[in-house]
């Protein structure tokens, strides 16, 4: 590739980012405060739509901090591959909104779940084979529900199935190798909040997983998936 032709990739790959950027982040902030209160319960539970109205997050300063991170976001993916961009970012949307989901409802909505799988299959091509992605998924929810059944004993807590089905979507989108890190990451960096809250006596509760293992998935789409 020419530097012209690298130049000018670049510039087109910028100004979409923008573009897709501006939309991503506002409407990061809009979607998720008009979440529809049924997929924020569980089964017939009213008690589990936690979180009334539509402004569960203030639009300010989150849409312009959602933006700027999803302009860097696209301009860096694109710029290594547009089309693993395009479901990278994506699939980060997604998992942005279902983090979202689980912090401040304790939900995971089935919808959310099942359009972040749906991107799944736009990673297969990036995929050595159908194997790894089917060892991706049964990794992934095999380990949480194991963990979960841990917890489970040791604290008489009830297991969060939304839990197992993300490990589960998150293994189909980076595989075998990719579905380890990420939960290894999303536990400890989940671990390392809690016991730090913990210390300082803000809380004395084990914080929900979905937020860690959606960033941690999106950090694994974002930098690592060239690296691990």
């Amino acid at each position: 590739m020419s530097d012209m032709t690298y130049i000018l990739k670049i510039c087109i790959v910028t100004i979409v980012s923008v573009g897709v950027g501006v939309l991503a982040g506002n409407g990061g902030v809009y979607v998720f405060n008009h979440i529809p209160d049924e997929w924020l319960k569980i089964g017939n539970d009213d008690s589990m739509s936690r979180i009334n109205g539509t402004q569960r997050i203030k639009s300010l300063p989150w849409k312009y901090v959602f933006t700027a991170s999803f302009i860097v976001i696209g301009i860096y993916m694109g710029i290594s591959n547009w089309q693993y961009a395009f479901a990278g970012f994506i699939a980060c949307w997604l998992l942005l909104l279902i983090g979202a989901s689980d912090k401040f409802c304790g939900v995971m909505p089935n919808q959310l779940l099942i359009l972040l799988a749906a991107t799944g299959f736009g990673f297969i091509s990036f995929h050595g084979s159908y194997k790894v992605i089917l060892e991706g998924i049964v990794v992934g929810a095999a380990a949480m529900m194991l963990i979960l059944l841990v917890v489970k004993l040791v604290s008489k807590k009830k297991i969060n199935i939304d839990n197992i089905k993300l490990c589960a979507i998150l293994g189909m989108i980076s595989g075998l190798r990719g579905i380890v890190w990420v939960m290894i990451i999303g536990f400890i960096s989940c671990g390392v909040v809690t016991a730090v809250m913990m210390i300082k006596k803000k809380e004395k509760k084990i914080r929900p997983l979905g937020p860690y293992m959606s960033a941690a998935g999106a950090l694994y789409i974002i930098l690592l998936n060239n690296y691990i």
